[in-house]
C-alpha cells in the first residue's frame, strides 16, 4: 500500500466523535508500524492537513482540511436553501436533521443540525453510511436511472451493521415507489432502533443532487405523525425544487413526477 494511501486511510480516522487521533491508536487500529504512523503524520502536519497538538504526539484536523471542507461545501448547490428546509422542520417537529450527497455507493454527511428530543441519533458531518440503508441514500438513489443503478451495484451489497442486503433490482424496486412518492421511509435499515424519512433535490446549476432526512426513535411517532412529516418534508423539497429548476419537482407539482425511463428523464440523468 502506498504512502498516499495509508495517509488517506489516517485521515478516515478523523471524525466529529474522534477529531483528535494519536500516533499510538491509529498505529493500532490500522495495523502499521508506530514509526510508520509516525512519520506519515508529521509529513501530513507540515502539509497543513492535521496540526499537532502542543507538545504531544496528538493530532487534529489542520488548515488545509478546513479550507477543502469549506469548499467542497461550497461545491455543492442548494445547501443554503436545504439548510433553511431543516431549520424549519427541526423547530417544527424537534427531530434531528441530516443532509447529505451521494458519493458512489455511499452517502456523505455535509450538514448535521440537532433537535430538541431527549433520544437521538447522532452522526458526525463527513461522515459516510452505504446509500442503499439510508433514507438520504435512497432519496438520491431514486433521482438516478434504473440503467445507472445496475451500474453502481454489479452484486448484492451487505451493511453490517444491521445485516441489511440489496441487490440492484432490490434497490430498483424500492425507489419505484419514492419516485412516485417524493420522499423514502427506512426502519432499522441504518441503525436498529431509528428510523427516518427523507427526499432529495437537484441543482441544475451546480449539478448536484442533494438529500436531506428527519430522523426520530422507533415507536416515537404513529404512522399518522410520520405520514404528516413526509408530507412537510416534501413539501420543503418541492419548493427548493421549484427554486433550483428541478424537473422531477416541476414534474411532480401537477400530481406526477417525471419518471425515470422516460425519455426526457434519461436524458437529463445521462447527463449528471
Amino acid at each position: 500500500m502506498s504512502s498516499l494511501e495509508n495517509a488517506l486511510r489516517i485521515l478516515n480516522r478523523f471524525s466529529t466523535s474522534n477529531p483528535v487521533q494519536g500516533v499510538m491508536e491509529v498505529s493500532r487500529e490500522l495495523q502499521m508500524s508506530k514509526s510508520s504512523v509516525s512519520r506519515l503524520m508529521k509529513t501530513m502536519s507540515e502539509a497543513g492537513l492535521i496540526s499537532q497538538r502542543s507538545e504531544r504526539r496528538d493530532y487534529e484536523p489542520g488548515p488545509l482540511a478546513f479550507r477543502l471542507g469549506n469548499l467542497y461545501r461550497q461545491s455543492v448547490g442548494g445547501t443554503e436553501l436545504v439548510d433553511a428546509a431543516l431549520s424549519k422542520l427541526i423547530d417544527e417537529f424537534g427531530l434531528t436533521g441530516y443532509a447529505g450527497v451521494l458519493k458512489g455507493t455511499d452517502v456523505v454527511l455535509i450538514r448535521v443540525r440537532q433537535g430538541s428530543y431527549p433520544i437521538r441519533l447522532v452522526l458526525g458531518e463527513g461522515t459516510s453510511i452505504p446509500a442503499h440503508v439510508t433514507g438520504i441514500g435512497l432519496a438520491l438513489l431514486a433521482r438516478r436511472t434504473d440503467a445507472q443503478i445496475r451500474r453502481l451495484y454489479p452484486k448484492q451489497i451487505r451493511y453490517a451493521e444491521t445485516g441489511e442486503a440489496a441487490s440492484a433490482e432490490q434497490i430498483i424496486d424500492r425507489v419505484s415507489m419514492i419516485r412516485k412518492d417524493g420522499y423514502a421511509m427506512v426502519e432499522g435499515m441504518t441503525y436498529k432502533g431509528f428510523n427516518a424519512v427523507a427526499s432529495a433535490v437537484h441543482s441544475a446549476d451546480a449539478d448536484q443532487a442533494i438529500g436531506f432526512s428527519l430522523s426520530y426513535p422507533e415507536n416515537l411517532l404513529s404512522s399518522t405523525e410520520v405520514g404528516h412529516i413526509a408530507a412537510r418534508l416534501a413539501a420543503e423539497a418541492s419548493q427548493i425544487g421549484q427554486r433550483l429548476g428541478d424537473p422531477y419537482w416541476h414534474a411532480f407539482v401537477g400530481g406526477r413526477a417525471e419518471q425515470p425511463g422516460t425519455k426526457s428523464h434519461e436524458a437529463n440523468a445521462e447527463a449528471r
